[in-house]
């Protein structure tokens, strides 16, 4: 099988970081005037807007973070070849997944967003092989939604989702 690098897509990379940052933004003026927007929106309380805020400076700057760290790099975002699969795609990285240990590749939707799901013959094997805590929580979480802790995503990559399930999906028969 030939090597396949699909790198990060910056187009894509610089406006979800865009995004972050207006969230940040509007973080900060709710944690600074909270008085001007409570009333105004469905939460009526200054306190609870300024907590919401907070959380939306926390988490979107978090991103923003993991955004502007890939934005950088310079190693692909997906490197397929005869061995496996390795995902560094997201804040969050699969890592490598040999081909012997995937089941089935498929596809999973939440809130409109599709991801290529890599169904694992035995997935607590690999959370439970995953030193980093945050990882392996989100990693369990993919699990009971999507029934695998690998769900990629081709918000960041540049390839279209049919062509990337496509591709997975032949490499994987390939491989058998």
């Amino acid at each position: 099988m030939n090597r396949v690098e699909i790198s990060i897509s910056k187009r894509k990379m610089i406006i979800s970081l865009m995004g972050c940052l207006a969230f940040v933004l509007a973080g900060f003026l709710f944690v600074l005037q909270p008085s001007t927007f409570a009333g105004k929106t469905v939460v009526r309380s200054g306190s609870m807007i300024m907590i919401v805020g907070v959380l939306s400076i926390l988490f979107f700057g978090l991103c923003g973070y993991f955004i502007a760290k890939k934005l950088f790099t310079k190693t692909p975002g997906l490197i397929i070849d005869d061995r496996g699969i390795a995902d560094q795609s997201s804040g969050i990285q699969s890592g490598f997944i040999p081909w012997h240990d995937i089941k089935e590749i498929s596809t999973f939707k939440i809130f409109k967003q599709q991801f290529v799901t890599v169904l694992l013959k035995d997935p607590q094997k690999y959370i439970d092989a995953e030193s980093n805590p945050a990882k392996k929580k989100v990693m369990q979480a993919n699990l009971r939604s999507a029934g695998t802790p690998y769900c990629i995503s081709t918000n960041t990559l540049n390839i279209k989702f049919k062509a990337l399930h496509a591709l997975l999906t032949e490499r994987l028969q390939r491989s058998r």
